[in-house]
């Protein structure tokens, strides 16, 4: 039995969907902070840079693609690929988190205001979708059993909101003359506790997808990335034990260094994720066996 890796998806897609995803799962994650009045200003800024992030993979990418004056073509496959429903979500999210967030930093209550709240409502349905959107993507590719997994929706989806809360803890130390270090880390043990129960799930949804075997295809694939799924796991318990750490001596400044590396460590295992399951799609090549009349 051949079974043969796919070359088709590499570093570049890699790059689009942990951008893209890390997008989301940002705009999510201020948008909820925005909403629970818990340091608006990093909040706001979180949802400014969601739809930044998804733009530059976008670009990203298009540069894998190859620029062409036909990418209209994306488009015309709306009612049967997750390909163009993907970049039509994305188009619209960027537009409306762009609307609901940049009037905010000349009408400082534009954000609260009846037309800020819907648009950043839709915003936010969008980039719950956008989370998942990726999954569905590899879901299509139903000749790579790794890549159609039922699995991997949920999984780009937590992999998207750990992104999403990494970044805020990678970013918070420099609101500290802003806040203060004490609200600060109070603030962070809040996102902190979000990120341990995103942590928990992501690695119960991990250890579902390298546990089920459905075929001898999809047992190769994990063999090929095991070594890369184990560092990811362990970046995963790292942040798990840090964040959990800081929850006992939240009240003390001086732990303000545990969350970026906490972020810094989500950050890390979303990308590891995402690129080392496009390298270990791997599939049964047809064979085209001659007919003799």
């Amino acid at each position: 039995m051949d079974i043969e890796k796919q070359t088709s998806w590499g570093f570049l897609v890699a790059l689009d969907m942990f951008l893209g995803g890390m997008g989301a799962g940002t705009f999510i994650i201020g948008f909820i902070l925005c909403q629970l009045g818990i340091m608006k200003s990093l909040a706001v800024t979180s949802m400014l840079l969601g739809p930044v992030f998804v733009v530059i993979g976008m670009i990203f990418l298009l540069l894998e693609a190859g620029w062409s004056l036909k990418s209209y073509r994306l488009f015309i496959g709306l009612p049967k690929s997750w390909m163009s429903r993907g970049w039509l979500i994305q188009i619209l999210y960027i537009i409306l988190a762009l609307a609901c967030v940049l009037p905010s930093f000349w009408i400082p209550e534009w954000i609260d205001s009846g037309v800020g709240m819907v648009l950043g409502i839709i915003a936010l349905i969008l980039a719950l979708a956008i989370g998942a959107y990726h999954g569905m993507i590899l879901n299509e590719a139903r000749a790579i059993p790794l890549w159609s997994s039922s699995i991997m929706p949920l999984l780009t989806f937590l992999t998207a909101l750990c992104s999403g809360v990494g970044l805020l803890l990678s970013i918070s130390p420099a609101y500290v003359g802003l806040y203060g270090s004490v609200e600060v880390v109070s603030s962070m043990s809040i996102l902190g506790i979000a990120g341990i129960a995103l942590i928990i799930g992501k690695l119960i949804t991990m250890w579902s997808l390298i546990n089920s075997r459905p075929s001898a295809t999809y047992v190769a694939s994990i063999r090929r990335i095991r070594a890369p799924i184990i560092a990811d796991v362990i970046c995963l318990i790292l942040a798990l034990l840090l964040l959990t750490l800081s929850l006992w001596i939240v009240r003390e400044v001086h732990i303000m260094w545990i969350f970026p590396i906490s972020g810094a460590l989500l950050l890390a295992e979303g990308f590891i994720i995402r690129y080392f399951i496009l390298r270990g799609g791997t599939y049964l090549p047809l064979k085209i066996f001659p007919v003799f009349l």
